[in-house]
């Protein structure tokens, strides 16, 4: 993700802020962070985020305060991260969409597996359309 202040990046095991020229000025890691795949922004001021990845639970993340501020428990894991506005989508590695609060990240509504492994989807009002591979 990049903005004006600099680049976030997610590795493997961590999250990296590089500054525009390429310097490293942030990094957080964790014991709990591996197998990481996706993150997103959960609010409009950009500075929460949402990391998922191959293990069953998603963290919620304050880009400023550089800590883990909550994380929830997953039925499976988490290939894709979104943010519509309303929902944080969580496309899961077995194919079900997981709509959750992005504040609390409940799970609010669970669309069944699409796919056995969904690679990208999208979210428009209404509409989702997932992409996957079995």
């Amino acid at each position: 993700l990049i903005e004006q202040w600099g680049v976030l990046s997610l590795s493997q095991n961590c999250i990296r802020v590089h500054s525009k020229g390429g310097l490293p000025t942030q990094n957080f890691s964790d014991e709990e962070l591996h197998s990481l795949l996706s993150f997103a922004y959960t609010d409009a001021q950009k500075s929460m985020l949402c990391i998922g990845g191959n293990l069953n639970k998603i963290f919620s993340y304050d880009i400023h305060q550089n800590v883990i501020v909550s994380k929830a428990e997953t039925s499976q894991g988490t290939a894709v991260v979104k943010y519509n506005g309303r929902y944080l989508c969580c496309g899961g590695i077995a194919g079900d969409v997981s709509l959750r609060d992005p504040y609390t990240l409940q799970e609010q509504m669970v669309i069944p597996q699409v796919h056995a492994t969904i690679s990208d989807f999208d979210v428009k009002g209404a509409l989702l359309v997932t992409c996957g591979f079995q």
